[in-house]
């Protein structure tokens, strides 16, 4: 499986390690296009290209106050090569995408370390 780590100012102002672990994401501008965002922040968050894309889930981060939708998809992809620094040039983007095995991603999550919400939803 394939998380990111990368540098959030949040944490850093809470007094946090900054650094987190959290899914690739990235904002829907047209939401009949989802799915080319999903293959446009796998490319830039990861270095990652794929065919086959499936949707498996989607969810309301807080319906009672807010329209925004989380779509989550998985796809297969040869990760040979991951683990490199990426991120859009000129964004102040760092960001290590980690290869990790299951019972890596469930440390992860028991730890704390994967700290973003949907991030936690999507790989319970």
């Amino acid at each position: 499986m394939i998380l990111i780590e990368q540098f959030f100012a949040g944490p850093l102002a809470a007094g946090d390690e900054p650094w987190v672990i959290a899914a690739i994401a990235g904002i829907i501008e047209d939401v009949k296009h989802a799915d080319g965002v999903a293959r446009r922040e796998a490319h830039e968050e990861a270095g990652l290209n794929f065919d086959a894309l499936t949707l498996i889930s989607d969810y309301y981060s807080s319906p009672r106050g807010s329209r925004e939708r989380n779509d989550v998809y998985c796809a297969r992809t040869d990760l040979q090569g991951t683990g490199r620094m990426n991120g859009r040039a000129g964004k102040d983007e760092d960001i290590r995408a980690l290869v990790l095995s299951r019972d890596a991603v469930l440390e992860a999550l028991a730890s704390g370390r994967v700290r973003p919400s949907p991030a936690i939803i999507e790989l319970h």
